[in-house]
């Protein structure tokens, strides 16, 4: 029985391990959340009470991911690395990528939530 195009593609994929722009890209993600802190801390304060964590997670994630995708494709003196990046970019992995990133921005937003909320204790004392 013949397997699926695409799955043929990723079975492969896997075979040579991650490429190398996958872990630069999540990392690159990881650290625009870290000291965007604030932008994105008001970001979510906004969509409070309106929206399940999840969702909101889900958009601060898909938000950041924009930003790096766009500085990665900005990147001029890197033509290699923008042209094996366009090569390799398979839906699959940018939603793996996005979910690992859900996953890691809710003790982030936990944290920061907390914090925002001790700060405005301390300030009306």
């Amino acid at each position: 029985m013949a397997e699926p195009l695409g799955s043929r593609h990723r079975s492969l994929y896997k075979l040579v391990g991650s490429p190398p722009w996958k872990e630069a890209f999540r990392q690159g993600c990881l650290e625009r959340m870290r000291n965007s802190r604030d932008r994105l801390l008001n970001k979510y304060r906004q969509t409070g009470g309106n929206m399940p964590e999840r969702a909101q997670n889900t958009l601060l994630v898909q938000e950041v991911m924009e930003e790096e995708w766009n500085a990665l494709q900005s990147m001029k003196s890197c033509p290699e690395a923008l042209a094996q990046l366009e090569e390799l970019m398979d839906l699959a992995v940018l939603e793996e990528i996005q979910q690992e990133l859900i996953d890691q921005a809710s003790p982030l937003l936990l944290l920061w939530s907390q914090e925002g909320r001790q700060e405005r204790r301390d300030l009306t004392r």
